[in-house]
């Protein structure tokens, strides 16, 4: 067996004690790993680069290697680096190469999970939105409109992994096909087998390809491919014998025990409580892998924060759109802090691997700038009048991927040109998710996909105009993932359709909105923009930004997207702002409140930069279905 220590000097280029090995090789034997023909077993953890600001990526992998693993697992989220079509970007915070070769210098292995479908709770589950615009594409799929997309974009990213191939003196050992692809109801093993094929086309006969499913047979039907070895996930809930016996049985060359997700949390959801696992229920279940010599990734170690409103959403009972958080209830929290249950788990994990005990770097600093007082800018409804239309058309059904619009809100509008009746109830049943209804300039209403409330009356008559701004919550990421945004189908009033509609996609930076001189004050319940200013000393530190009194939005500091608000449902209360996203000297915080700010007569018009963040508020009662 491996003994870590030496590990290092293996990824700084395969010497040891003056010796270069003729070839580095990760391998699969009957009943372990082999790491240049030895066996070996790894400890992983998740942390993933789309999730952290880059400033902080060597800060974050060194947390990492604190905790005792010998590799890094990370997703490969393809609408970051190809957020339009024709667009690739592998720069600054998207720099792939850069993220992997600091987990190298720092001693880290490397677990790469390319997708092109990842989940990890992103909107559309990693794949770019500009896939819907393909006229009845079949995501996931052996779709030849799916999978041109899906070679153009591997051949713009896996020449780039190649060189940081293990055999080739990088850190990447294993690299997965698809990812859960026996929970897809698709079963398309012809897909399956073309996504291998183009992996090897491009990374060769030398890298590890491994699949990831459930602890079940259920899952393994669909999953696992031939010529790539297949794992398992679990929690600590789970029976991880049986589960490493279902992987047994799809594992036709033997192999170890790997449980790809070992879950130390969970994902969480606005409007629904904060999901926790205790430390003592992680304990044991690690212990439990350990016992069975297992090799495993805490899934996550560090969660990080989907910002700019790239969270994803989940179709339980009802339509559950992710919080903005990733904090995951993980060993590390949001902000890279530690908690009890990474202390927990370094005792575990470092006799486990062998590897050199590196001390835990202290918290980074964290300031409370104080309240910030916010004043009124323009109504929302303003601003988007203010915009040139992008689409005029007969139908609303019009879904924001054929307006170009990835994220965020666009607005529909259309004239009443008959008489109605009093009232006349105005119908949105294909509202995906939230819908804010105007009537002449007047807020008449919300829509919700997630309350399944499409439908309201309306004392409306002929000539009014009728206004929808609709808002992404995010699309579905795990599942059926066909998840257009926008208007879907006709909208009607009193039975009758209604028609030529103006459509206009709001701007994805938000602060564009915000005119160079305030209108006059509106209704501060309306929707509107909201503009504060604060100092900060140099160098700024972390901070987190509450919202008493406020309810729902989009905030931005310093025009960085630090994604949804919404304490008014919560569990999520705060927003994480990471210090390089400030400046030293004055500082701007932007606000779209959605569902009324508390800036009445009497109320205090502000939001407060505090030096902790809450992520467990109270949630609406509901009843069980």
């Amino acid at each position: 067996m491996w003994h870590w220590s030496v590990l290092p000097l293996l990824l700084a280029g395969g010497v040891l004690a003056g010796t270069r090995f003729e070839r580095r090789s990760f391998t699969v034997g009957p009943d372990s790993f082999l790491l240049d023909g030895q066996p070996f077993h790894y400890v992983s953890g998740s942390v993933h680069y789309f999730k952290v600001p880059s400033a902080y990526w060597r800060d974050r992998l060194t947390r990492l290697r604190a905790a005792g693993v010998s590799a890094l697992q990370t997703y490969v989220e393809w609408s970051s680096h190809q957020p339009e079509e024709g667009v690739t970007d592998f720069s600054g915070q998207q720099d792939l190469e850069q993220y992997l070769r600091l987990a190298q210098e720092l001693g880290l292995l490397v677990i790469l999970r390319p997708g092109p479908y990842i989940d990890a709770e992103r909107d559309l589950g990693g794949l770019p939105y500009w896939l819907l615009r393909r006229q009845n594409v079949s995501l996931r799929s052996s779709d030849p409109a799916y999978m041109e997309a899906v070679t153009g974009w591997y051949d713009q990213l896996l020449p780039r992994v190649r060189p940081l191939l293990y055999s080739n003196g990088g850190p990447v050992i294993m690299v997965q096909v698809e990812n859960e692809y026996g929970s897809y109801s698709s079963c398309d093993a012809v897909y399956m087998t073309q996504l291998r094929d183009l992996l090897r086309r491009h990374l060769g006969d030398d890298v590890l390809l491994f699949t990831t499913d459930g602890g079940a047979d259920y899952f393994l039907r669909c999953g696992p491919v031939d010529g790539a070895f297949a794992t398992v996930d679990f929690g600590t809930g789970s029976d991880a014998v049986e589960a490493f016996a279902a992987q047994r049985r799809h594992n036709k060359i033997g192999g170890p025990a790997v449980n790809s997700e070992f879950y130390p949390g969970w994902i969480n959801h606005w409007g629904y409580p904060r999901n926790v696992v205790s430390t003592e229920e992680v304990v044991n279940a690690t212990k439990t892998l350990i016992s069975l010599g297992a090799n495993f990734n805490v899934y996550m170690m560090l969660g990080g924060t989907s910002f700019g409103l790239r969270a994803g959403a989940n179709m339980g009972d009802t339509f559950e759109a992710c919080t903005t958080s990733y904090d995951f209830n993980a060993p590390y929290t949001e902000s890279g802090n530690i908690t009890d249950k990474l202390y927990a788990l370094r005792e575990l994990i470092y006799p486990y691997t062998n590897m050199t005990e590196v001390a835990v770097p202290d918290p980074l600093p964290v300031t409370s700038y104080g309240e910030v007082k916010m004043t009124w800018q323009t109504s929302l409804l303003e601003a988007v009048q203010a915009l040139n239309v992008t689409r005029v058309s007969d139908s609303p059904a019009v879904p924001f991927c054929d307006v170009h619009q990835a994220y965020g809100f666009v607005a529909y509008s259309a004239e009443v040109t008959w008489k109605p009746p009093q009232p006349a109830v105005l119908s949105v049943p294909g509202v995906r998710d939230r819908g804010y209804v105007w009537l002449d300039g007047r807020p008449v209403g919300v829509l919700s996909r997630a309350e399944s409330a499409f439908s309201i009356p309306l004392l409306a008559a002929k000539e009014n105009t009728v206004t929808i701004i609709v808002e992404s919550l995010g699309r579905i990421c795990y599942g059926d993932i066909h998840d257009r945004k926008g208007i879907l189908e006709a909208v009607t009033l009193g039975g009758r359709e209604l028609t030529n509609w103006s459509i206009t996609a709001l701007p994805q930076d938000l602060t564009q909105l915000v005119p160079e001189t305030p209108t006059p004050q509106g209704d501060a319940l309306h929707p509107a923009l909201y503009r504060g200013t604060f100092s900060a000393a140099d160098p700024p530190a972390d901070s987190f930004l509450h919202f008493p009194g406020w309810h729902k939005g989009v905030a931005f500091v310093n025009g960085v997207n630090l994604g949804r608000y919404w304490p008014a449902v919560g569990p999520q209360m705060t927003l994480y702002v990471p210090a390089p996203f400030l400046r030293a000297g004055e500082n701007t915080v932007t606000l779209l409140e959605m569902d009324g700010a508390p800036c009445g007569p009497q109320e205090s018009c502000a939001v407060a930069l505090k030096d902790y963040p809450d992520l467990n508020g109270p949630t609406p009662d509901r009843i069980s279905p």
